[in-house]
C-alpha cells in the first residue's frame, strides 16, 4: 500500500510540475576585491596595514638580529667556557628563539585582526550602496565576482560601485582599535642577560 501511495505521489508530482524559468531575474555581479582595493577608504585602510605591519616585521627583524649576534658571540667565547655555563647560555638562547618565534605568531594574529577591523567599515558602508543600487535598478540578486562561474546574463557593476561608494563620506574608522597605543613589548620575556 505504502509503495502505491508513494508512486501516486511520484506521478502526481512530475505531471503537475513545471520548469520553473528564470524570467524577470536581474542578477548584479560585483568584484569586492577590486572594490576595496580601488576606494578612497580601501587605498587608506592598504596603507594603513601596510604601515602596521612594516612596524610589525621591523621589530621582528630587530630582536631576530640581535639573536644571531648572540649567537654568534656564544660561539666565539664556547672555547673559554665550562660546559655547563654554554649549555646555560644555549639554554637561554633556545628560550629566547621560543619567545621570537610567539612573537612572531601573535604579530601574524594582530595583523590579520587590523586587517579585518580595517575592512569592517568599508564593507558595512559597501553593503547599504549595493542595497540602494539593487533597490534603485531592480535587482532580484547582486552576486561576489569571485563566487559566479559563468553568468551571461548578469550585468558587472564594479565601476558604478566604486564611483558610488567614493562618492559617499568616508567610512567610519573610528572603532578601530590601534592597539599602537600599547606598549610593544613583543619579547618583553627574553632575557637580557649576557655572561
Amino acid at each position: 500500500m505504502r509503495a502505491n501511495n508513494f508512486i501516486l505521489i511520484l506521478v502526481l508530482v512530475f505531471v503537475f510540475a513545471r520548469p520553473v524559468k528564470a524570467d524577470g531575474v536581474k542578477i548584479a555581479i560585483v568584484d569586492l576585491y577590486r572594490i576595496v582595493s580601488e576606494t578612497e577608504d580601501g587605498k587608506k585602510a592598504k596603507s594603513e596595514l601596510e604601515s602596521y605591519f612594516n612596524k610589525k616585521q621591523k621589530s621582528l627583524d630587530q630582536k631576530s638580529e640581535e639573536l644571531k649576534v648572540k649567537m654568534e658571540n656564544l660561539k666565539k667565547k664556547q672555547k673559554m667556557m665550562s660546559s655547563e655555563d654554554y649549555q646555560d647560555e644555549v639554554d637561554e638562547l633556545q628560550a629566547e628563539i621560543v619567545e621570537l618565534q610567539n612573537t612572531y605568531v601573535k604579530y601574524q594574529k594582530a595583523v590579520a585582526k587590523k586587517e579585518m577591523d580595517l575592512t569592517e567599515p568599508i564593507l558595512a558602508k559597501l553593503e547599504k550602496i549595493l542595497d540602494k543600487i539593487g533597490k534603485e535598478q531592480g535587482y532580484t540578486v547582486i552576486l561576489k565576482k569571485e563566487a559566479v562561474a559563468w553568468a551571461p546574463d548578469a550585468k558587472e557593476i564594479t565601476d558604478q560601485v566604486i564611483k558610488m561608494y567614493n562618492a559617499e563620506p568616508p567610512a567610519d574608522f573610528s572603532k578601530v582599535k590601534d592597539d599602537e597605543t600599547k606598549k610593544d613589548t613583543g619579547g618583553k620575556d627574553m632575557k637580557k642577560k649576557n655572561k
